[in-house]
């Protein structure tokens, strides 16, 4: 995989102790990206964000989430995002098939790359915190 960097050394010097640990990390040896900062809007739902990448790992569509933490930082679900993504991605780019997902956790001094997300799961976790936030708004729109 090719990072293109902005040079500003003092960016660089500052944030090493994550750039480094993820550069190297052999998930991003053989993760070949498709997109990286890829723009989604939901039309329907009236939102939108960008993903972190799409790319092929050992064969499969994979959708990465990138989470920086600080050195004491704990994992945890990001299943209701990359479902939002996931969804957006089905709705705008139906030929795409995302085959898992995984959240890319990188620390000062180490990444580490989450389990595979089942990316139905996700989808179902996003639906699910929808349907939360459209009952808790009630009738305001």
């Amino acid at each position: 995989m090719v990072f293109i960097i902005n040079q500003n050394t003092d960016d660089l010097d500052r944030f090493e102790q994550w750039i480094t640990p993820l550069l190297d990390h052999r998930f991003f040896k053989d993760f070949e990206p498709i997109a990286v900062e890829h723009r989604l809007i939901d039309l329907k739902r009236g939102f939108a964000g960008s993903l972190d990448a799409i790319g092929i790992y050992q064969g499969k569509t994979i959708l990465v989430d990138l989470k920086s933490q600080k050195e004491n930082g704990r994992p945890y679900s990001t299943d209701r995002q990359m479902g939002g993504y996931v969804g957006m991605l089905c709705d705008n780019y139906p030929k795409i098939w995302i085959d898992e997902c995984r959240t890319v956790w990188a620390r000062p001094g180490k990444t580490s790359v989450g389990k595979a997300q089942d990316p139905t799961r996700c989808c179902i976790a996003f639906q699910d915190a929808w349907d939360m936030f459209q009952f808790t708004r009630g009738d305001q729109f």
